[in-house]
């Protein structure tokens, strides 16, 4: 499951701000711009709250979650929609027990350029940031996987008079793959690996 939060321009919505045009049918016609745009926006705003509640539901059962960086700030033009969608990306990070990054930017578009050029440096050291504690919960992430893999095989070899070693090396900083050795019966050794396909973090 994928999501950045915001789903004001989602197929669900477009077709709920067009299910409530039909609804009022030829009055549409005759509506000024005020009440279109008000009809418009609690159209969305109803179907927004569903979409909310599907996409949430989908998080909870899915296996693997991503959350993107959604910057906002006085340089941005931050619309009820754009607030909306960072209330989602938190709200979901909460419920799933992830991480939503939002952070603030400075404005890059004032008249002094001087400050828009301080800003710029000041946006790019927080997406830093960002990026740096990433990677640092991706390490921790593959050290856990390299600490649920066995090393020491020493409890099998002598008793069954077999040597073993392995070695695993994801392609990213976290992989789907695994092995194992286990006793199987007095004789017997059960050797398991496993293979998921594709790379990095999205085939946990």
């Amino acid at each position: 499951m994928i999501s950045d939060g915001d789903d004001t321009n989602s197929t669900k919505i477009a077709e709920a701000i067009q299910k409530g045009y039909k609804q009022v049918g030829e009055k549409i016609n005759t509506m000024d711009n005020k009440t279109l745009l008000q009809l418009t926006t609690a159209s969305r705003n109803e179907a927004s709250v569903a979409e909310r509640a599907r996409i949430s539901k989908e998080l909870q059962d899915a296996d693997t979650v991503f959350y993107s960086i959604n910057p906002t700030g006085s340089g941005i033009e931050l619309s009820k929609n754009g607030m909306f969608g960072q209330a989602n990306m938190q709200a979901f990070a909460t419920q799933t027990g992830g991480t939503a990054f939002l952070p603030k930017f400075a404005p890059t578009e004032t008249k002094d350029s001087l400050q828009n050029d301080s800003n710029i440096r000041k946006n790019q050291a927080a997406l830093d940031q960002i990026f740096k504690q990433i990677a640092s919960e991706l390490r921790v992430a593959r050290e856990i996987q390299m600490g649920m893999l066995p090393h020491d095989f020493a409890k099998f070899e002598q008793p069954y008079g077999v040597t073993f070693g392995a070695v695993l090396e994801p392609a990213r900083e976290v992989g789907g793959d695994l092995y194992g050795v286990c006793a199987a019966g007095p004789e017997r050794l059960m050797i398991f690996l496993g293979d998921v396909s594709g790379n990095g973090i999205s085939r946990q």
